[in-house]
């Protein structure tokens, strides 16, 4: 990716106008209120996993040797299967990992520089993402239309065969659920095609597409997959509403669980466009970003839409940790407030993809970095 050379000054907004240093000083304080406010806990006992062995070494026998993941997406994909469903058990957290491990790949693959860097331009792949839904929906047809064409993009097989076998975590038991994940994946694939589409046409953002950064923002994101995996588990359902039939499990899911999924589908993807800032504020390549994007469509600057999205997930976080204690569950509490924790905990982890201890200085205790 095309870095920019850095700016002589930065926009904070009202024409205020910093330097660099001063602009990287700013950015830290305003993180720093911002962990504070939404109750970031900074120790190793609370940013580290318990099962980062273990589920480090059932991802690395789970994934094809050929065609290998890069060590740092596997060990942070570790990290973040061990964090953000720290309460979970063992193989729900490394099926987490392992589907994030895919996601994060398929991300990087996508990514206009590596697509530019193949001898056909990123054509193939391209072509294998707009073929990934028929052979996933119908494996029937897609061999009759193109049996001689070969296999897809292994990453995209990976992902077909996470979304149809016992590796997603939804199968056999939930087939609803399953097929939540189905469609979020294929949204996801989709979109990052008509990213590139809207990259390579000269897309701008006009004044009248107010809703268009949120429409992008949510497609893009894999936040309700990873939501349904953190809340839905048989620990979570307090003894008085279990039943052999499963019909009090049913009625408490949706009565008592349900209305945090919008929630935390929410701070997913803003927590992420919150600690995805400081690795591409100097990039004008992230023009599709939800924060740059946003700010062109208001006329702010992004530091603004940055200030205002932390205020916001603060008030998110206690709507979510309200509706939990609603719940009456102290699992649900319990599993809020530490996918909070793992799910920052996580971004600080994997320094070498989100750069975040460049920001906070070796003073601040990362986690284990990736």
């Amino acid at each position: 990716m095309t870095k920019t050379l850095p700016a002589a000054t930065f926009n904070v907004g009202n024409n205020v106008l910093l330097s660099r240093e001063e602009y990287i000083r700013k950015l830290r304080s305003r993180y720093e209120k911002f962990l504070k406010d939404i109750c970031y806990v900074n120790t190793r006992e609370s940013c580290t996993s318990d099962a980062t062995d273990e589920i480090y070494a059932a991802l690395s026998s789970i994934l094809p040797a050929t065609n290998r993941l890069p060590e740092n997406l596997i060990l942070g994909c570790t990290v973040f299967g061990g964090l953000v469903s720290k309460t979970d058990t063992l193989q729900k957290r490394i099926k987490v990992a392992h589907f994030s491990a895919l996601v994060a790949t398929f991300d990087s693959l996508m990514q206009a520089s590596n697509l530019l860097s193949m001898p056909d331009g990123g054509a193939r792949v391209k072509e294998d993402c707009g073929l990934f839904i028929l052979k996933l929906i119908s494996p029937a047809t897609y061999e009759k239309h193109y049996h001689s064409r070969g296999p897809l993009h292994p990453i995209l097989q990976q992902l077909i065969d996470w979304l149809q076998t016992d590796q997603n975590p939804f199968l056999p038991l939930h087939p609803r659920l399953h097929m939540t994940c189905v469609t979020v994946v294929v949204r996801f694939v989709e979109v990052c095609l008509l990213e590139h589409e809207l990259t390579e046409s000269g897309f701008q953002i006009e004044p009248e597409m107010q809703g268009f950064p949120q429409h992008v923002r949510e497609k893009s994101g894999i936040a309700e997959a990873y939501t349904l995996m953190v809340l839905v588990a048989p620990h979570l359902v307090p003894q008085n509403y279990s039943s052999e039939d499963g019909k009090a499990d049913h009625s408490f899911f949706y009565n008592k669980i349900y209305p945090l999924i919008p929630e935390i589908n929410t701070a997913v993807d803003k927590i992420n466009d919150i600690l995805s800032y400081y690795k591409e504020f100097e990039d004008e390549d992230e023009c599709m970003a939800y924060i740059s994007s946003t700010a062109k469509l208001k006329q702010i600057t992004t530091y603004e839409v940055l200030d205002d999205l932390m205020d916001e997930m603060v008030e998110t976080r206690k709507n979510c940790m309200a509706i939990a204690e609603r719940s009456g569950s102290r699992e649900v509490v319990a599993t809020v407030a530490a996918f909070f924790q793992g799910y920052i905990s996580f971004h600080f982890t994997w320094n070498s993809r989100y750069k975040l201890r460049e920001l906070f200085g070796d003073d601040w205790f990362a986690g284990d970095c990736v």
